[in-house]
């Protein structure tokens, strides 16, 4: 144990990067940002998985859900 580092105590590193993150997802949480952001992810991921699933069947099935969607609304 020669070399200076080994014999020196760990430093903290002072703030961590994990309360900035909490705090970010906080505030977009709390605009809604963060809920609107994981629904476009779950809808982006599902689509693509359909698609992988089925095929132009998926496609056929997101197709209808959208116009069951924009149908649905003009009935409102």
């Amino acid at each position: 144990m020669k070399e200076p580092l080994l014999r020196k105590p760990p430093r903290n590193s002072g703030k961590a990067a994990g309360g900035a993150v909490a705090v970010g997802g906080f505030g977009l949480a709390k605009t809604g940002l963060l809920g609107k952001f994981f629904i476009w992810w779950f809808v982006w991921h599902g689509t693509f998985g359909i698609w992988r699933v089925f095929g132009f069947a998926g496609l056929a099935v997101v197709l209808v859900a959208i116009a069951a969607y924009f149908v649905l609304r003009a009935r409102q």
